[in-house]
């Protein structure tokens, strides 16, 4: 089913359904851009403060998706934070571009 342009734009939100097991082409792309180096573009879509991947003449070797478990704090904890991570899984990976544990190509086929 077509989704509307402009309808929840953000990598946040696509890298959601990742997690829940739909990737598509867009997300064979991602991959494979920021393991040749990264594209100005691709760069933009992450955080520049957090961006694990800054400097693209130094592209990451591998990637791997993992997915976590946010939860609320528990009333009356204290703690700034707004959520709590606990439960991190390895949903996919190591890819790599050449062949190694994980080829992007069988992996996103």
């Amino acid at each position: 089913k077509p989704i509307p342009p402009l309808h929840m734009p953000r990598l946040d939100w696509w890298l959601w359904f990742v997690a829940l097991g739909h990737r598509g082409r867009w997300f064979k792309g991602l991959c494979q851009r920021l393991l040749e180096g990264g594209s100005p573009e691709v760069l933009r879509l992450f955080d520049p403060a957090t961006n694990p991947f800054p400097d693209p003449a130094r592209p990451p070797v591998a990637l791997r998706v993992c997915a976590c478990e946010y939860q609320w704090p528990a009333p009356g904890e204290d703690t700034d934070a707004q959520w709590v991570r606990s439960d991190c899984r390895l949903k996919y990976g190591p890819m790599t571009l050449e062949t190694s544990d994980y080829h992007l190509s069988a992996f996103l086929s």
